[in-house]
């Protein structure tokens, strides 16, 4: 709005979920298509900025997609939804209530966090290299892939059952 970003929420947004029917295709084929689906191009105007795919491979075999744009999810979060979904997951399969822990904190209380953060002390010198440093660098280890589908197997009836394992 006149040359500003701006955020708009929309409360009848579409969903972006697709089923495709995979089963008899070989694996190269499979992957080209899952490929394909995750390098789609957002259109940030008007396009859901996550997607997620399912593809059917046989009868008790799954694969789920989820691509998310980097304006909406960091590393951090996109951990944090793979493991409450395969809490969720587990849940269900065992026939029990998923229970999530409730959300502590807002978006709005990361950012406060944040800033403070930016807002500290000066850069400081590395204490192997003397190279001067922004901030120390995060414990928090970000080295597992978080582009890879996710392999899921449904133990009885179709997709829309309560009961899933993973492949």
């Amino acid at each position: 709005m006149d040359g500003q970003a701006v955020q708009r929420v929309s409360e009848d947004a579409p969903n972006d979920l697709a089923l495709f029917d995979v089963q008899g295709e070989d694996w190269e084929t499979i992957h080209a298509t899952i490929v394909q689906e995750y390098r789609k191009p957002y259109d940030l105007a008007h396009d859901p900025l996550v997607r997620f795919r399912l593809f059917k491979r046989g009868p008790d075999r799954w694969i789920i997609m989820k691509a998310v744009h980097h304006i909406v999810s960091d590393a951090i979060s996109t951990f944090t939804f793979i493991e409450e979904l395969l809490s969720v997951y587990e849940a269900l399969r065992r026939n029990r209530e998923p229970g999530l822990p409730p959300v502590e904190a807002r978006y709005l209380d990361f950012l406060n966090q944040q800033n403070a953060f930016l807002a500290g002390p000066r850069p400081r010198p590395c204490s192997t290299t003397g190279a001067r440093t922004c901030r120390p660098r995060s414990r928090c280890s970000t080295s597992r892939s978080t582009n890879r589908a996710r392999r899921f197997r449904p133990t009885t009836g179709p997709p829309s059952s309560s009961s899933w394992t993973t492949r």
